[in-house]
């Protein structure tokens, strides 16, 4: 099997990619790839390969766009390549791309549609392909002996096919020239025979090209001289009897491009397969059973055991949220309020919120002793600002730090007796370690007067101090 390189957009070549990446197109420039085909991925998470079959061939090159799935592991992804060649169908190509990690983005939106093909449905699509191909050899041998019926007889298959051939009806067609070259010649030595001989010559060459036709009608069809001429012909058997034995190696056999209603009329060979052009719904003819919807497009071929199989499987045909009423085709984004949930927060911060405020409940130390280490009452001057200090000390056993003890802190509640003398403006706090820290408590004097100022913890600690405002 061929180690091929990958090369970006830019036909730069590729080894490396990042874990989060999105909609990464990869191209292949390789001597044996010649046209658009099927590229199997997989990684080491996998049992069943990801098969992309949309991809595309411009200028010797393959592009092909990576499985977003992939991109989503931080395992190398690696890459097969189903390739033609003399009838077979082969994986020739392989390739390796590394996944380096990282972490996933806050804002990763994942988005992926892609086919894929499991061992088990291979290996049955082979047991029916290998049961299509024995059949098929018995077809592609009859119509050659249909074929040489027709070319020169001699095969005992139709009445009176020795004839009834295109050989035959070329030595007719050449027996009657002659007959009008010969009458030809005679009308020009005699003059007494001349008008009869002439009459004679002329019949003889009309029924040397009606027979010219009917060789040409037999052998290859095209002069409108028989009816169904064009699929009753040497040339057409010949054509069924290569194309059936050539199908013998892939088993399966395109017939051709109809719409759903003609599937019932078709010739009905194991491994013949058709391409539907318009959307259908499975009845109880297919393998896969009544009631699937299957797009524009989708292949079919009929089983060894007298179902038709559908070769790209059951798709999606619709989508639509849970308070939508009709399904949408194409490039559908679907809303909060598509799915029913228009009054659930647009942003993800409200859950990060809710979060982070579970975490502080449950987790987050909570203040075991609030105490007062100012002496009160302290005293101050109307418009000026007066400070006191309490202490706070968070439960040792629970998650702690700095940054705790600030939320803590923060969470405290500062209350005065009379805001019309005294009111708190704000307080900050000095930690001395994970636990303990000193609260500054900043008082400002509205007017003289005497005010006590309270402060609360979230879990219902307080403490107070009292100032006197002159």
């Amino acid at each position: 099997m061929q180690e091929i390189t990958v090369y970006d957009t830019e036909n730069s070549p590729l080894s490396d990619l990042v874990q989060w990446d999105s909609d990464v197109h990869i191209r292949l420039i390789e001597d044996i790839i010649d046209k658009a085909y099927p590229v199997h991925f997989f990684n080491q998470t996998l049992n069943e390969a990801l098969v992309v079959k949309d991809s595309s061939y411009e200028n010797g090159r393959l592009k092909v766009k990576i499985p977003n799935f992939l991109l989503t592991q931080p395992y190398p992804i690696i890459g097969y390549v189903n390739v033609e060649k003399d009838g077979e169908s082969r994986c020739l190509c392989r390739f390796r791309i590394n996944v380096r990690r990282k972490p996933k983005p806050s804002n990763f939106v994942y988005t992926e549609s892609y086919d894929y093909i499991s061992i088990t449905k291979v290996l049955e699509e082979c047991r029916d392909f290998s049961s299509a191909a024995s059949e098929s050899a018995n077809a592609a041998s009859d119509s050659a002996i249909k074929a040489q019926s027709y070319t020169e007889g001699g095969t005992g298959t139709r009445d009176g096919e020795d004839a009834d051939n295109a050989k035959y009806y070329y030595q007719q067609a050449s027996i009657k020239a002659n007959a009008a070259n010969t009458s030809a010649l005679n009308a020009k030595a005699s003059e007494v025979l001349s008008s009869t001989k002439a009459n004679e010559a002329s019949e003889s060459v009309e029924e040397a090209e009606r027979y010219m036709t009917l060789s040409e009608s037999f052998a290859r069809g095209g002069t409108e001289a028989r009816p169904n001429e064009n699929v009753d012909n040497s040339k057409y058997y010949y054509e069924q009897a290569k194309r059936i034995s050539q199908g013998l190696q892939g088993a399966l056999i395109p017939m051709g491009t109809i719409a759903f209603y003609q599937l019932s009329t078709v010739a009905k060979q194991a491994g013949y397969m058709y391409n539907i052009t318009d959307w259908f719904v499975t009845d109880n003819t297919f393998k896969e059973g009544a009631g699937h919807k299957c797009p524009a497009g989708t292949n079919v071929y009929y089983t060894a055991d007298g179902y038709w199989d559908c070769l790209a499987g059951t798709q999606v045909t619709g989508v639509k949220g849970e308070a939508e009423e009709d399904y949408r085709n194409g490039d559908v984004n679907i809303t909060k309020e598509n799915i029913g949930l228009g009054d659930v927060p647009d942003r993800i911060e409200s859950l990060e919120a809710m979060v982070k405020q579970l975490a502080k409940e449950v987790l987050y130390a909570k203040p075991v002793e609030f105490k007062l280490l100012s002496k009160p009452p302290i005293t101050g001057l109307v418009g000026q600002t007066i400070t006191f200090i309490a202490s706070l000390t968070l439960d040792s056993s629970k998650m702690t730090s700095k940054e705790i003890l600030k939320e803590n802190v923060n969470d405290i509640t500062w209350v005065s007796s009379n805001t019309t003398i005294a009111s708190v403006t704000g307080c900050s706090v000095r930690t001395r370690d994970n636990i303990t820290g000193s609260v500054y408590v900043n008082v400002l004097g509205h007017k003289s007067g005497n005010v006590t100022v309270t402060g609360t913890t979230s879990n219902g600690m307080s403490t107070s101090c009292s100032a006197v405002i002159t």
